[in-house]
C-alpha cells in the first residue's frame, strides 16, 4: 500500500467518522430543533368575544378542550358552547361522551351547551357541519 492510497484511506475514515457523529447528533438533538422549528411556526392571537366556543371530537379521555371550552365561557368569551360529536346513526346527544362530562360539570344553562352531530371525517367536514349552528 503506498503513500497516496494510505492517505486517501485515512480522508475516508476522517470523512466516515465526521458523518457518522453528524448523523448521530442530528438524531439525537432532533427533540431540540424540531422544537423550536414547530413554535417557530405557531401563531397566537389575542383571545376576543366570539359567537361560540367549538369544541371539535376527539377530546378524549381527558376532555381537556371541554375544560377549556368550560373556562372561556366562564370568563365571557361566548354566550353558547358547541360540542362537535360523531355519531353513529343509532346514537343520539346524550350517548357522546363529551356531553355527558359537560352534565357532570353542571355549569351549562340550558340554552348555553348545544351538541352538533355529524358523521365527517375530517376537521374542515366537521367545520362545515358546525357552521349552522354559529
Amino acid at each position: 500500500m503506498g503513500y497516496k492510497s494510505k492517505m486517501r484511506f485515512k480522508k475516508w475514515r476522517v470523512f466516515a467518522f465526521v458523518f457518522l457523529f453528524l448523523g448521530i447528533f442530528i438524531v439525537a438533538a432532533h427533540p431540540l430543533y424540531l422544537s423550536a422549528l414547530g413554535n417557530s411556526l405557531v401563531v397566537s392571537d389575542p383571545l376576543s368575544k366570539a359567537d361560540a366556543i367549538v369544541v371539535l371530537d376527539g377530546d378524549y379521555p381527558e376532555h381537556e378542550r371541554l375544560l377549556r371550552a368550560v373556562e372561556l365561557w366562564q370568563q365571557g368569551y361566548a354566550p353558547k358552547v358547541i360540542l362537535s360529536a360523531k355519531l353513529a346513526d343509532w346514537q343520539t346527544y346524550k350517548d357522546y361522551p363529551a356531553f355527558r362530562h359537560a352534565m357532570k360539570l353542571n355549569v351549562f344553562p340550558a340554552d348555553a351547551l348545544f351538541v352538533s352531530g355529524h358523521n365527517a371525517d375530517s376537521t374542515k367536514d366537521e367545520a362545515v357541519k358546525i357552521l349552522p349552528y354559529i
